[in-house]
C-alpha cells in the first residue's frame, strides 16, 4: 500500500515543492465532504425506504451510495488531516496506512460496483429469461466480491514492505484487478448496449425505459471515468517512477476530483432513475407542509 504514499501526502517531499492555499483546499475538501455526506444519506433513505424501487438492481445502487458514503466520512477527512497537519500522518503508521487502505478499497469498490451494475443492464438486454431467474443471493455474492477483492489486495500490499512480493508485480497486480479489468468491463459493456440498442425499435415502452435507464448508467459511467482515472493513472505513473516532478497542486487538484464522483452520482441519478424523484418528494416535502399549516389562520364555523 506503500505506492502512493508520495501522491497522496500533499506535503511529502518532492524537491522544494509547497503546497500553496492551504486554508482554501481544507475548505474545498470540507465542503466536498460534507456535499457527499447529505446527498448519499439522502438516496440511501430513498433507496431504502421506497417500495417501488425496491428491486434487485436497487442493491447495486445502494451499495454504491454506501461506498460513496464512506468515502465522505472516513478517507477524505483523513486527507484533510493529511494537508493540514502532514507531519501528524507521517509519524502515526497506524493513521497513515489506514488511510492508504479505506482510500484504495472504496474507490475499488466503487468501480467494480458501476461493471457489476453495467453487466447485470448487458444480462437484462441480452438474456432477459436468465436475468429474472436469478437468485437475490447472486446478488449478495457480487456485492460481497466487490469489498472482498480490494481488501485482498489491500492485504497483499503489506508483503512488499517486509520484501514477500516485489514492489513492481504488485504495482501491475493492482493496476489490472482494481482499475483496468473493471474499466474494461464497463466500457465494452456500455458499447455491447449501444449496439444492441440501435437495432431495437424506441417504440415500446418497455424498451424505452430500458434505454433510459441504461443512458443514465453511462452518464454516471462516464462521469467516473473522468473524475477518477486522471489520479488513477498519475499514482500508477508516480509509483513507476517516482523521481519524475510533478506539481503538488496538480496532484491535490486531482484527489479532489477523484473525490467529487462520490457526490456527482447521487446527482446523476435523482432526476433521471424511474420513480426516484417521485419517491424524494413523498418523503422530503411532508414536513414542509406541516410547518406551512402552522402559519395558516384557523378556520370557525361562526358567522363574524
Amino acid at each position: 500500500m506503500n505506492n502512493t504514499s508520495m501522491v497522496n501526502n500533499p506535503k511529502a517531499s518532492r524537491g522544494s515543492d509547497v503546497l500553496p492555499y492551504t486554508e482554501a483546499w481544507l475548505f474545498g475538501f470540507g465542503l466536498e465532504s460534507l456535499t457527499i455526506i447529505t446527498l448519499n444519506v439522502l438516496t440511501l433513505i430513498v433507496l431504502t425506504q421506497t417500495y417501488g424501487l425496491r428491486k434487485r438492481t436497487t442493491y447495486f445502487l445502494i451499495n454504491l451510495a454506501v461506498t460513496d458514503l464512506f468515502v465522505g466520512l472516513l478517507p477524505l477527512p483523513m486527507y484533510m488531516i493529511n494537508i493540514a497537519n502532514p507531519v501528524l500522518m507521517k509519524s502515526n503508521a497506524v493513521l497513515y496506512e489506514a488511510f492508504q487502505f479505506l482510500d484504495m478499497m472504496f474507490g475499488a469498490c466503487s468501480v467494480w460496483t458501476l461493471a457489476l451494475i453495467s453487466l447485470e443492464r448487458l444480462c437484462i438486454v441480452l438474456m432477459p429469461y436468465a436475468h429474472r431467474s436469478a437468485k437475490l443471493r447472486s446478488y449478495f455474492c457480487a456485492i460481497g466480491f466487490c469489498w472482498l477483492l480490494p481488501a485482498i489486495v489491500g492485504v497483499i500490499g503489506f508483503l512488499p514492505k517486509h520484501g514477500l512480493l516485489n514492489r513492481t508485480v504488485y504495482l501491475y497486480i493492482i493496476f489490472l484487478s482494481l482499475l483496468f479489468i473493471p474499466t474494461a468491463t464497463l466500457v465494452i459493456s456500455h458499447i455491447a448496449l449501444g449496439v444492441k440498442f440501435n437495432q431495437r425499435s424506441n417504440k415500446i415502452r418497455r424498451a424505452r425505459q430500458e434505454n433510459d435507464l441504461s443512458k443514465t448508467l453511462l452518464i454516471v459511467t462516464g462521469t467516473f471515468l473522468v473524475s477518477c482515472l486522471p489520479f488513477q493513472t498519475l499514482v500508477f505513473f508516480i509509483a513507476l517512477d517516482p523521481k519524475y516532478p510533478i506539481q503538488l497542486t496538480i496532484i491535490v487538484a486531482l484527489k479532489l476530483l477523484q473525490y467529487a464522483n462520490s457526490f456527482m452520482n447521487p446527482i446523476i441519478y435523482w432526476p433521471r432513475l424511474p420513480g426516484f424523484k417521485e419517491a424524494a418528494r413523498k418523503l422530503l416535502p411532508s414536513k414542509s407542509k406541516r410547518s406551512a399549516r402552522q402559519y395558516l389562520p384557523p378556520t370557525s364555523s361562526s358567522p363574524v
